[in-house]
C-alpha cells in the first residue's frame, strides 16, 4: 500500500550538504533543494521500532514520495509553529526498490 497525499501533512524544505576545502580548510554549507511534503511516522508504529534497533541515535522517521535528491547527505528544516526544526537524514530506504516510496531516518538537530 503506497502513501496518500492525505498522510504527506510535514512541508520541509530539502537541503544537501556540500563540503569544499580552501587552502587546506574544510567547510559545510547546505544549499535549498527543494519543498517535499513527508508524513511522520509515530514513535508506536512497528516500523519505527524496528529502524531504531538498527540505528540508535534516531529520534524521526518520515516518509515521502520517491527523491533520488535525498540520502544520508541531506537534512530538512520546517517550521513548527513559529520553532523551525532541523532534521539530519541518517538512513534512506527505497521502500520495496520500486521508486515510489521512501522510508527516511532521522535524528534531530540538538536532541
Amino acid at each position: 500500500m503506497g502513501l496518500s497525499a492525505g498522510s504527506l501533512t510535514v512541508r520541509a524544505v530539502l537541503q544537501n550538504k556540500t563540503v569544499t576545502t580552501t587552502a587546506g580548510l574544510t567547510s559545510e554549507t547546505w544549499s535549498d533543494v527543494d519543498v517535499v511534503w513527508l508524513a511522520s511516522v509515530g514513535h508506536s508504529d512497528r516500523e519505527f521500532w524496528n529502524a531504531a534497533q538498527v540505528k540508535d541515535d534516531m529520534t524521526h522517521m518520515f516518509k515521502c514520495r520517491y527523491d533520488s535528491r535525498i540520502s544520508a547527505k541531506s537534512r530538512f528544516k520546517y517550521d513548527d509553529n513559529g520553532t523551525t526544526r532541523t532534521f539530519n537524514v541518517i538512513g534512506v530506504d527505497n521502500v520495496g526498490l520500486r521508486n515510489r516510496e521512501m522510508s527516511i531516518v532521522c535524528k534531530e538537530s540538538g536532541s
